[in-house]
């Protein structure tokens, strides 16, 4: 439950307070450091011991993928036509 929460939150509020005032070159930025977050995460998560401490390094680290599926999410709709969206998806 707390995966899906976090990710729940991440692409429905966390992401919108994030990207909304940035530009292209922001969402770019915002998504390479989403990227390197998930993969520094997913080691640092490996090697600590203290629960509270995964916990807190996973909500980082599900916070920067739902970052991630955000901005594809909308540049993928935005590299289509308004009609053919449901084809995409």
């Amino acid at each position: 439950s707390f995966v899906g929460f976090t990710y729940a939150l991440s692409q429905g509020y966390i992401a919108k307070r994030i990207l909304t005032p940035l530009g292209e070159i922001g969402r770019i930025r915002t998504l390479q450091l989403a990227c390197v977050a998930l993969g520094l995460g997913r080691v640092l998560a490996f090697y600590l011991e203290d629960i509270r401490l995964v916990y807190g390094v996973f909500f980082g680290i599900i916070v920067s993928l739902g970052l991630v599926n955000t901005v594809m999410t909308a540049d993928a709709a935005r590299s289509v036509p308004s009609g053919a969206i449901g084809s995409l998806y």
